[in-house]
């Protein structure tokens, strides 16, 4: 099984790069309101679209709740144009190129780290 790396930069396999911020983890709606003081910021859910807040918890951790997203997401930000922040299912940014969709890419998987 491959490791997510983070504060890393990735490269998708349609050629943008970017770099790995957090791992947020889904939680329940009450650890949210006792957290509405800690650090947050607003990123954009890839798969549903959705603007989510991801929040910095006292132990280091991230987290968000959604009703629409129940899934550990990789928080990452785009390395090119607006620098846009974006949270995608850890295990779809872990996952392989889809082979059948995308038979042309050069990549195995869909982000791949690039070694410093």
């Amino acid at each position: 099984m491959r490791e997510l790396k983070l504060k890393a930069k990735y490269k998708h396999f349609k050629d943008k790069e970017y770099f790995t911020l957090c791992k947020s983890i889904p939680v329940d709606g009450g650890i949210i309101v006792d957290s509405l003081q800690r650090p947050s910021f607003i990123c954009n859910h890839t798969e549903n679209n959705d603007m989510l807040h991801i929040y910095s918890l006292q132990n280091g951790e991230y987290v968000h709740w959604d009703k629409n997203c129940s899934d550990e997401l990789v928080v990452y930000i785009a390395l090119y144009d607006n620098f846009k922040i974006y949270a995608r299912p850890y295990d779809m940014f872990m996952s392989e190129v889809d082979r059948v969709k995308y038979p042309n890419s050069t990549q195995e998987y869909r982000f791949e780290l690039l070694e410093r």
